[in-house]
């Protein structure tokens, strides 16, 4: 959801609790043209709907990037995930304290408690509980700001109509075409 009414209020109150009214920040991005694209339309947006707002963008390769945000020498990164199992873990799991991935370094006592339960504590053997403490830990995620998902990818593909057996998957290997068939 994007509530540009509402990040403009929030950036106005910012502006008035820290008696500044212009502010630049640099986005780290990798060098592929998906992430360009994207990197450009995050900067104006941002400076088109809170004015005074400046994102420099510095393009980089991806070692370079990862490099970058895992030594901590960044503002704003645009990174991306893809999940390689189907549970929410693939995701969750990142943003504990002290994980690899956790580039940010964001601590949660209450989050690192929830991801604990479900992944190694009583919520491992109750699926209906462990499914709400993992939708309670992505809230507490998401109301902290710890990361802020932009965009999610999808594919559209073509099939011969003499062709069956194609597999397609939301996470992991995309397609698997091992059982194709033509009739």
């Amino acid at each position: 959801n994007v509530d540009k009414a509402k990040a403009k209020e929030y950036y106005e109150k910012a502006k008035q609790e820290l008696g500044k009214d212009k502010f630049a920040y640099e986005l780290v991005f990798e060098d592929t043209e998906a992430s360009k694209k994207v990197a450009e339309y995050l900067k104006s947006e941002i400076e088109t709907n809170l004015p005074g707002m400046t994102i420099n963008l510095k393009q980089q390769p991806k070692k370079a990037r990862l490099q970058l945000m895992q030594n901590g020498v960044y503002e704003l990164g645009l990174t991306r995930w893809g999940p390689d199992y189907a549970d929410p873990m693939t995701y969750l799991d990142m943003w504990i304290t002290g994980a690899s991935y956790n580039f940010g370094s964001w601590t949660s006592k209450e989050y690192d408690k929830l991801i604990f339960d479900a992944s190694k504590g009583d919520l491992t053997g109750k699926p209906v509980e462990r499914w709400e403490a993992l939708k309670q830990a992505e809230k507490v995620c998401m109301d902290d700001a710890a990361i802020f998902p932009v965009y999610q990818t999808g594919s559209a593909v073509m099939i011969k109509k003499d062709l069956t057996g194609f597999e397609f998957h939301s996470v992991g290997v995309p397609t698997i075409y091992k059982n194709i068939v033509r009739k």
